[in-house]
């Protein structure tokens, strides 16, 4: 189906030349511009239809490049090399503009100051747990409001000292684990909406679980935290830790989730099967019951 609709968009487009030039048919000479562009913008969600779309005309070229640049995943040495030649390049200030979303596979200290001067729009950033220490090189002028954690995470140290864009985090999400560290100056975060996952896990002399109830304790003492979202993942309990410790952790949450509306319990299917947005809309839905 998708295939289907992607083939059709590059026709559709196509004809959308033809009809400037007054080359086509009755019914595509009818057929509004916006239609096409709305299938030319659906269809480019898929980059490599994307950007085949961008050449067929400067006039679908405008269509497509905000969404092809809207979203950028960072993975090898050639996307370092390509995005810095691109943001170096003429029309590097504009397209700057249109990046929403990083992916942070891969990322150097030279792109970090590049991305930090021109990428005012930056919404949302992506990093695996070994990669995170990057984000000391990321501090764009509006920060970055959603900053989703991947990856078993202790130790993690995410520090507002070390790194300054911390600050400006309004959705932090730990999608995978539980973060061991500190947070720095915690007088100074924004966090609005945090997520994190309890698993019975304990890795040499990390104590996880004391750990978990001493956050969910500073989180919401903090004044900004309208939802904090505690996903309980019981399918692999690890030996080191005992049955009862389970119990008493798992009690602690449910007991914080009836004592404050701001805490929200998920299930691990829930956790893992959505994007960031699908996430916290679904989170938010549910404090909107308790109202």
């Amino acid at each position: 189906m998708v295939l289907k609709v992607c083939e059709y968009a590059c026709g559709v487009c196509s004809l959308a030349i033809a009809n400037s030039a007054a080359q086509c048919t009755h019914t595509t000479a009818t057929t509004p511009i916006e239609l096409f562009e709305a299938i030319a913008r659906y269809a480019a969600q898929d980059k490599d239809t994307g950007t085949s779309l961008a050449r067929v005309s400067k006039a679908v070229n405008l269509w497509i490049i905000p969404i092809l640049y809207s979203s950028i995943d960072l993975r090898t040495d050639l996307d370092i090399e390509l995005l810095q030649r691109t943001f170096e390049g003429p029309s590097g200030k504009q397209l700057a503009l249109y990046l929403k979303t990083i992916y942070m596979g891969i990322f150097t200290a030279e792109l970090g100051q590049t991305m930090s001067k021109l990428c005012i729009n930056i919404h949302s950033v992506i990093v695996p747990q070994m990669k995170a220490h990057w984000l000391f090189n990321l501090n764009p002028p509006s920060g970055i409001p959603w900053l989703t954690v991947l990856g078993p995470l202790r130790p993690l140290h995410l520090s507002t000292i070390a790194m300054p864009v911390l600050k400006t985090v309004t959705h932090l999400r730990f999608p995978w684990d539980t973060p061991y560290g500190n947070f720095g100056e915690v007088d100074k975060l924004s966090f609005t909406h945090f997520a994190c996952v309890y698993k019975p896990i304990k890795r040499g002399a990390a104590d996880q679980i004391p750990y978990l109830c001493r956050l969910i304790q500073l989180l919401l003492k903090m004044k900004t935290i309208e939802v904090l979202v505690i996903c309980i993942d019981l399918r692999k309990p690890s030996s080191y830790v005992s049955v009862s410790e389970i119990n008493d952790m798992v009690e602690y949450i449910q007991a914080a989730e009836k004592k404050d509306r701001r805490v929200v319990i998920s299930t691990p299917e829930l956790n893992e099967n959505m994007c960031d947005e699908e996430f916290w809309r679904y989170a938010e839905e549910i404090l909107s019951t308790r109202m």
